[in-house]
């Protein structure tokens, strides 16, 4: 009986030097800061987020900064610029598009949180999906067109509107990839670029 008794303590000890041992409840989350880069990531050839954080936050501050320099961003005809979303081209063969999309999302996000960025430049969703959502909530089209099939009162006008187009470029030589993200504005009227920066990584 003593014996058996021992027994039981010594194993009660254990696991309750066991329990000590462990890590809090909810340490071990995997949670980190989005910038940090973790060894997963590390370890791949493809961009990774933190890089897509920087080139995001990089586009919107020079697009800020070049509010004041570049007359041609300026609106000429209405209060102000109107920024439509074109496309965005995926090069790579690797890299998928959402994560392109999400530079895209970032930067709308802090352009449309600045104040200076309101008072000359306004966001449009396309009219397609526009026209989706009137139909579904409304039941009938936004967009009255007269017998040529043209829109009355359109929302833009040609020469102050200008298309937000993306581009993701990928050079491989064996297990390195070289990034290039570009980003420009193209004038609705005519297709000038008139706007563009770059951001460029390389992998391993």
């Amino acid at each position: 009986m003593t014996r058996q008794f021992g027994t039981i303590l010594v194993g009660m000890l254990l696991v309750a030097q066991g329990c000590q041992t462990q890590p809090p409840y909810g340490n071990r989350a995997g949670r980190v800061e989005v910038s940090d880069a973790t060894p997963p990531e590390a370890a791949d050839s493809r961009p990774m987020v933190s890089d897509f954080i920087s080139f995001s936050d990089q586009l919107a501050q020079r697009l800020m900064q070049d509010l004041e320099y570049t007359d041609q961003l300026a609106p000429a005809y209405s209060d102000r610029t109107t920024i439509l979303y074109g496309d965005i081209k995926n090069e790579t063969g690797m890299v998928s598009t959402n994560d392109f999309e999400v530079v895209r999302e970032r930067m709308k996000n802090r352009l449309k949180q600045s104040r200076t960025f309101n008072q000359k430049f306004r966001f449009l969703t396309s009219r397609q999906r526009l026209e989706e959502l009137q139909r579904t909530e409304l039941g009938d089209d936004l967009f009255k067109t007269d017998s040529a099939g043209r829109v009355q009162n359109p929302r833009i006008h040609p020469e102050d509107t200008l298309l937000l187009n993306g581009t993701i470029y990928r050079i491989g030589r064996g297990g390195t990839s070289y990034y290039l993200m570009t980003f420009e504005l193209v004038r609705f009227s005519d297709g000038e670029i008139v706007w563009v920066n770059d951001y460029e990584i390389k992998r391993w």
